[in-house]
C-alpha cells in the first residue's frame, strides 16, 4: 500500500490531486462513512472519478466491524449530497436463488456439493429471467450488492 491511514479521519492526503479513487467492499466496514465521501471528493481533481461497490445482500462480516447495508436509493443521495454528478448505480447478482447460496453456500461440506448447489442456483435465476420479465427484475430488489461510479466536475 502506497497510503495507509485511517478513513475515518481527515485523510492525509492533498486536495485535488488524484483522478481516481476506488474503495471495493470497504464502506460497510466504515460507520463514519460520510467522511469517505467528503475527503474522496476533496481529493479528486475537477473530472476525477470514484468507482465503489458495496455488498447488500451479504452476510454480516468482521474484520473489521461491519455497520452498514446501503441501498440504491441511499447511495444515490449520498453520492449527490457530497457534490458528485453523473452517478451510476449498478446492481450485482443474479436473483434470489444466487443470493441465499452467497450467504449460506459456505457453510457446505464439501467443494463439490458447493459446486453443484452454486450451479443449480445460478441456473434457477438465469432460467427463470429468461423466462419471466418479472423475474428478470428482482435482481434489482434482491441485489448482492451495488457498483457505484461518480464524477466530480467542479
Amino acid at each position: 500500500a502506497d497510503h495507509v491511514f485511517d478513513l475515518e479521519k481527515p485523510f492525509p492526503l492533498p486536495s485535488s490531486a488524484y483522478e481516481n479513487v476506488l474503495c471495493i467492499n470497504v464502506m460497510e466496514h466504515i460507520f463514519n462513512y460520510q467522511n469517505v465521501l467528503n475527503e474522496s471528493y476533496r481529493i479528486l481533481k475537477a473530472g476525477g472519478n470514484v468507482y465503489l461497490s458495496v455488498p447488500f445482500f451479504y452476510n454480516i462480516h468482521g474484520s473489521p466491524s461491519d455497520y452498514f447495508r446501503y441501498t440504491r436509493m441511499a447511495l444515490e443521495r449520498l453520492f449527490r449530497e457530497t457534490g458528485f454528478d453523473e452517478i451510476a448505480i449498478t446492481e450485482y447478482g443474479d436473483g434470489p436463488c444466487s443470493a441465499i447460496f452467497q450467504n449460506f453456500g459456505g457453510s457446505i461440506p464439501t467443494m463439490t456439493l458447493k459446486l453443484f448447489f452454486k450451479n443449480v442456483a445460478l441456473g434457477i435465476d438465469r432460467t427463470f429471467s429468461k423466462l419471466s420479465a418479472r423475474y428478470a427484475t428482482i435482481k434489482q430488489r434482491v441485489p448482492l450488492g451495488y457498483f457505484v461510479s461518480a464524477r466530480k466536475n467542479k
